[in-house]
């Protein structure tokens, strides 16, 4: 049995009814979003996102002054070298973890040559305004070497962050999801790097 052909006028009648559901469907998602954003749980995020990018350019403008130096006897020593492949070529690699009475530190340095540092020596460890060791020298030596601390974290949530300001829909149950795993990378970044040692 044949379906019978739709007439304008029932085509019009569906489209007219379409429509009507996506403008209440559009109203909803306003009406909605608007209570959303005034949520407890968005402004939260909202803060903590303002909050992470203005200590970090805080911290990234003033990281690598520094404020006190402390000579540290070195009770362990590890250097280990190995070679490193990109498509530029291949480049040297010296990891380097100290141990002294004060704390562990530990760098990473591309294509340098590092002077000889055993168990027993006196190294010279610098310290930012907020007590991260920056770098680490000897009186004798004309050059400061890096050390490896949670900036690098800090800076790894940098671009989700700024793309999670794109997700503002609480209509979509993935936005929640979202702005809470920022929120709380926001917060463990910034914790690492303020409230801890390293």
């Amino acid at each position: 049995m044949r379906r019978p052909k739709p007439n304008l006028k029932s085509i019009q009648k569906a489209l007219q009814k379409l429509e009507q559901n996506n403008f209440l469907n559009e109203r909803r998602r306003r009406l909605y979003n608007r209570k959303y954003r005034k949520s407890l749980f968005f402004i939260s995020v909202w803060v903590g996102r303002i909050l992470y990018f203005s200590l970090f350019i805080i911290v990234c403008s003033t990281h690598e002054i520094i404020k006190t130096t402390r000579p540290e006897v070195l009770t362990k020593c590890e250097i280990e070298e190995y070679l490193g492949h990109s498509r530029k070529g291949s480049y040297r690699v010296t990891e380097v973890a100290l141990e002294t009475q004060y704390g562990h530190y530990f760098a990473e340095l591309i294509d340098v040559d590092l002077p000889k540092l055993v168990s027993g020596d006196t190294v010279t460890i610098a310290r930012n305004y907020y007590g991260k060791s920056i770098f680490f020298t000897q009186p004798s030596w004309s050059v400061r070497y890096g050390l490896t601390n949670h900036l690098i974290i800090y800076s790894f949530i940098l671009f989700p962050t700024f793309i999670s300001f794109f997700f503002n829909d609480g209509f979509d149950r993935f936005t929640d999801k979202l702005l809470l795993l920022i929120w709380a990378a926001n917060i463990i970044a910034i914790g690492l790097y303020f409230l801890t040692d390293f």
